[in-house]
């Protein structure tokens, strides 16, 4: 059957927390490939098209006004711009 006995149960302590253990690092170990990839892929050029932009206006003779209506008012595309 499956019945086991209080000391066949403490046998498999060990097993089991290295098994969680083993779990818990993997899990990490994903969450931080993820967290790397969104800074990389995602947080950090839009925050250095944002900073370009900024320091090109006087190349264009544009306005941080106008530029910040146009992120207002489409801000997808003004994401995907930068």
């Amino acid at each position: 059957g499956g019945n086991l006995s209080a000391r066949e149960l403490l046998m498999l302590v060990p097993t089991m927390a290295r098994l969680a253990y083993s779990y818990l690092a993997y899990s990490c170990v994903v969450l931080k490939v993820a967290f790397l990839l969104i800074v990389e892929l995602g947080i950090f050029p839009l925050f250095f098209g944002l900073w370009l932009d900024l320091c090109s206006l006087p190349l264009f003779d544009a306005m941080l006004q106008t530029r910040m209506q146009f992120g207002l008012k489409a801000p997808i595309t003004f994401t995907l711009i930068h």
